[in-house]
């Protein structure tokens, strides 16, 4: 439960690849297995809704909408929105205005139900194709 650990990169073709499925003593110890990631536009009105309770309404934003904790975390993706269900809106907007970039996101879709694991970078290491700055996040519902 770092907020350091290791981005293995290798630039060969898919076909090149060999899955190798390794039991876990900790984390994701199930072995399953992500069936799905996106690499979608996302936008960020996404993560607003409107209030459902009126109690809710004293939380809205000018233009009466609220953020919505939640929305994103069912996605297993690459880029997009960061996600991060224990976080405010400001901390995310921090993120998503910012030079980092999602490299990676373990949503909850079947996966592990629990919460959001996350990957950035810093875009210029992206482009430099240096992951040894990566930042790892997880954000449990």
């Amino acid at each position: 439960m770092e907020d350091k650990g290791l981005v293995a990169y290798a630039d060969i073709d898919n076909s090149e690849l060999e899955r190798v499925v390794k039991d876990h003593d900790d984390n994701f110890f199930e072995g399953v297995l992500i069936k799905e990631a996106f690499a979608n536009t996302e936008k960020l009105t996404s993560r607003y809704r409107q209030p459902e309770y009126e109690d809710e309404e004293e939380y809205t934003n000018d233009e009466g909408v609220l953020w919505d904790y939640f929305v994103g975390s069912e996605t297993s993706k690459i880029f997009g929105i960061f996600t991060h269900c224990q976080w405010q809106e400001e901390e995310i907007l921090e993120v998503v205005n910012s030079d980092k970039v999602v490299l990676l996101q373990i949503g909850e879709n079947g996966f592990n139900d629990e919460g959001v694991f996350s990957v950035l970078i810093d875009k210029n290491d992206l482009k430099n194709l240096n992951f040894s700055n990566c930042e790892f996040h997880w954000g449990q519902s």
